[in-house]
């Protein structure tokens, strides 16, 4: 009972929870179907068949669009029992790339990773090739001279340079006597090394 009758109007009464009324006068009570549901003739509930949908509360079910409304849109989703398809617009997108790679790029990369190796670890080959050669380099050998006037013995008998002179920068001294005598003289050349 939603209102009690007085001496005017009649009494009017409301369906219970979960019931709707089944005319305008509610004088009778039918169970209320929810959505993906539809009303049957014997005052009952049914699911929509496949293929159909009902997104509201206690209507009945209706078939699934076909295609969508506008040309430029795609079905990105398929109908369900409470909603019907779904459609997007369409994008364009750059075709995306094969992911699988090819034999021949799969060559052409390992050249390239070979090449980044060998030009990587050349430089450092070459540093330590240089670095063997001079360490394996002997320190070099004093000069030996005979044993004369100005020399020194050092080491059971090896004859070192000649120890340098006071001056580190001498003038030569002046020859005397004319270029002739030179040439008269009878001593013979030689050559210091």
């Amino acid at each position: 009972m939603k209102k009690p009758c007085t001496a005017s109007t009649d009494t009017v009464c409301e369906c219970a929870q979960g019931f709707l009324c089944g005319d305008e006068s509610c004088s009778f009570c039918v169970q209320q179907c929810g959505k993906g549901e539809e009303p049957t003739e014997n005052r009952g509930c049914r699911p929509c068949p496949a293929g159909t949908f009902s997104s509201q509360i206690h209507h009945h079910c209706v078939n699934w669009s076909s295609s969508c409304p506008s040309p430029d849109q795609q079905i990105v989703a398929a109908g369900t029992a409470v909603s019907d398809i779904v459609c997007a617009d369409l994008k364009p997108t750059m075709p995306t790339p094969d992911v699988k790679p090819k034999p021949g790029m799969m060559l052409v990369m390992a050249i390239i990773c070979v090449c980044l190796i060998i030009s990587s670890a050349m430089p450092l080959c070459v540093a330590m090739h240089f670095k063997k050669e001079k360490t394996e380099k002997k320190p070099p050998r004093p000069v030996e001279t005979p044993v004369g006037e100005g020399s020194r013995v050092v080491d059971a008998g090896r004859r070192l340079a000649p120890e340098p002179e006071q001056c580190s920068f001498c003038f030569p001294q002046e020859e005397r006597g004319s270029h002739s005598s030179l040439l008269l003289d009878d001593k013979p050349f030689e050559l210091v090394v």
